[in-house]
């Protein structure tokens, strides 16, 4: 993939929709991968101490990464050693697990961006109805 441009402001990446469209399936495919996978993988792992001393410790980057490797990063060294909370065997907490409907509709409700605090837009009035 080829490096996003940056915005006019210099701060936020600009992906085309055909990198933001390849992005995406990247991380459709990472997801779908992790809860394929989950039932045969230990409840909990514990990260190695490169790990966390990688995550810890690296100098924060003075430029923006790619899209590539920051995906690189989080399927070598966050995906693996997850709480496991959403683990079939998991029996520390009872906490509900991320259903695959609900990672997809907050996609979307990452991707509309609203603000709920009022106004006249639909999510308001969604957002109202399921408090009720």
């Amino acid at each position: 993939m080829a490096a996003p441009r940056q915005s006019p402001s210099g701060s936020v990446p600009d992906f085309s929709p055909d990198e933001f469209a390849r992005t995406i399936e990247r991380v459709s495919r990472m997801a779908v991968d992790y809860l394929r996978d989950l039932p045969q993988r230990p409840a909990f792992r514990r990260p190695p101490d490169d790990v966390t001393d990688r995550l810890c410790n690296a100098p924060l980057p003075v430029e923006g990464e790619s899209a590539d490797r920051i995906l690189a990063d989080i399927g070598a060294d966050i995906m693996p050693y997850s709480l496991g909370i959403g683990h079939p065997r998991w029996w520390g907490f009872v906490r509900a697990s991320a259903s695959p409907m609900g990672v997809a509709a907050d996609l979307l409700a990452t991707t509309m961006n609203s603000n709920c605090a009022g106004s006249a837009q639909v999510a308001t009035h969604l957002e109202l109805t399921v408090l009720r």
